[in-house]
């Protein structure tokens, strides 16, 4: 079993480190870089660095260093969100997992006040534990109420749509990933034998 945090838990969007919005700017233009070179038919003939210019030979080894700096930022982009303390979706889904259980518990026990006390993953299937208001005004813990496993998982996957749709952690963070994996994985691509 897992809890889904504390009802006093606040989620707050974690601000970016400078080294690692650099990061996801060199892997976002790298893995853009190697997706136009894959895709685009480029062709080099010479490069200018410096006023030296550079005649290629081979525009193979355009891709080969487009790969390798691509997978390069790949890696320091993990580094950076390593050192940055995580990406901050954990929180956020389980602040919004929480709220969600929530509206639903006022949902099916609305004749009596209830108070929210945890969310419990067991498995695939959630717990909610709550306490209700009795004629006293005093709050009574009331067993845990388990949901099935098709209403637990469509409680999941309303949390996760709030986190594509409400939040910019995806697009902060894991967008680069996708974006990255998809420039690496074409590059790959041309490299299986098919037979």
């Amino acid at each position: 079993m897992a809890y889904i945090g504390n009802q006093k838990e606040v989620s707050k969007f974690k601000e970016m480190s400078p080294g690692l919005i650099r990061q996801r700017r060199n892997l976002i233009g790298s893995s853009i870089a190697l997706l136009i070179i894959e895709f685009g038919d480029v062709t080099l003939d010479k490069i200018n660095i410096l006023g030296n210019e550079l005649k290629l030979n081979n525009s193979g080894s355009i891709q080969v260093a487009a790969f390798i700096a691509c997978t390069y930022f790949l890696f320091r982009y993990y580094q950076y969100i390593q050192a940055n303390n995580g990406m901050g979706i954990e929180p956020e889904y389980n602040r919004e997992l929480r709220r969600i259980s929530f509206q639903y518990l006022k949902l099916i026990k609305s004749d009596r006040k209830s108070q929210l006390n945890n969310v419990i993953a067991a498995g695939l299937k959630l717990q909610i534990i709550y306490s209700v208001m009795d004629e006293f005004n005093a709050l009574v813990k009331h067993p845990p109420l388990e949901l099935g496993v098709f209403r637990s998982i469509w409680l999941r996957e309303r949390a996760v749509f709030h986190l594509i749709t409400h939040t910019p952690l995806i697009t902060d963070y894991i967008l680069p990933y996708v974006l990255a994996i998809a420039a690496i994985a074409a590059h790959l691509w041309r490299y299986i034998p098919f037979y």
